[in-house]
C-alpha cells in the first residue's frame, strides 16, 4: 500500500493561495465588524452568507485542482458543495438568515473545527522527526 506523507501533505500545501484568499476576507470582515459595530445585523447576515458562498465555490475549485494529487478530494468537494448550497439559500432568505445566523454559524465553525482537528491529528500520526520531511520546511 503507497502511503506516503508526501502524497498526503504536499498537495495541501499547493493550496496556500485559496487560505490566503479566505485569510484575507475574514480579515477584512473582522476589521469592518470594528469599525462599524451598531452595524445592522442585515448587513452582517449578508456579508457572511457571501463569505460562506465563496468559500464553497473555492473549496470546489480546488478540490477539482488537486483530484489527481490526493485520496480524499471527494470530501472537500462534497465540503464546498454544502457550503455554497448553505450560503446562497441564506442569500436568497434575508429574513431566515438572521433567524438562522447563530445556528449556522455554529454548526459551520464545528464542522471546520473537527477537520481541521481530523487533519492535525492525521499529520500528527506521520510522527515526522526532525531531519525528516524537511521539504515542508523550505
Amino acid at each position: 500500500m503507497k502511503h506516503s506523507l508526501r502524497l498526503n501533505v504536499e498537495p495541501s500545501t499547493k493550496k496556500w493561495w485559496k487560505h490566503l484568499i479566505l485569510g484575507f476576507l475574514f480579515v477584512l470582515l473582522g476589521i469592518w465588524i470594528f469599525i462599524t459595530p451598531l452595524a445592522s445585523y442585515m448587513s452582517l447576515s449578508f456579508f457572511f452568507t457571501l463569505v460562506l458562498a465563496l468559500t464553497g465555490v473555492f473549496e470546489i475549485i480546488a478540490s477539482m485542482l488537486y483530484r489527481k494529487e490526493t485520496k480524499h478530494w471527494a470530501w472537500h468537494l462534497v465540503g464546498g458543495i454544502v457550503e455554497l448550497f448553505i450560503g446562497g439559500i441564506l442569500l436568497l432568505n434575508p429574513v431566515m438568515t438572521m433567524m438562522l445566523l447563530p445556528y449556522v454559524l455554529a454548526f459551520w465553525l464545528l464542522y471546520k473545527g473537527v477537520v481541521s482537528v481530523l487533519i492535525s491529528l492525521r499529520i500528527k500520526s506521520f510522527d515526522i522527526k526532525d531531519g525528516a520531511g524537511c521539504w515542508l520546511r523550505g
